[in-house]
């Protein structure tokens, strides 16, 4: 188990991700680690497929975006970059296979986690996504 405030803290801090949000909501964030999940290398974060439909936010760690058998690697992301947001915006199916590369640590947001937090910290995801899904289309 993560804890929280000893070691999340500081590495969303350090993330440009979470430059917009305040302390107070960063201290939101951390209080309950229920979605902080750690992954060993080589482990599988999302399989194309599934029905899965949470967001992640890489804190630590990189990840290789594959499809099918994963012979091919569509994209490589690192901390303070997020996968999953179509599914998580769409309702639809996994389109690829996410697998960590390293140890990874990520912050996994469903939709009732994601209805939990408070509006303020709501809009300024939503704002992230956006902005991550705009720099993709460059």
């Amino acid at each position: 188990m993560v804890s929280p405030h000893l070691e999340i803290m500081p590495i969303i801090n350090r993330l440009g991700f979470f430059n917009s949000f305040t302390a107070d909501e960063k201290a939101q964030m951390v209080s309950d680690d229920a979605h902080f999940r750690v992954y060993n290398a080589g482990e599988m974060l999302i399989r194309q497929g599934s029905s899965d439909q949470s967001l992640c936010i890489i804190l630590a760690g990189t990840v290789k975006i594959t499809e099918g058998a994963g012979d091919t690697i569509f994209a490589v992301l690192g901390a303070g970059d997020i996968f999953g947001e179509m599914a998580f915006l769409t309702d639809t199916r996994r389109t690829a296979n996410v697998i960590a590369r390293d140890p990874v640590i990520a912050l996994k947001l469903d939709r009732v986690l994601f209805e939990q937090l408070s509006s303020e910290i709501r809009e300024k995801f939503k704002d992230k996504i956006i902005e991550k899904l705009v720099a993709r289309l460059d």
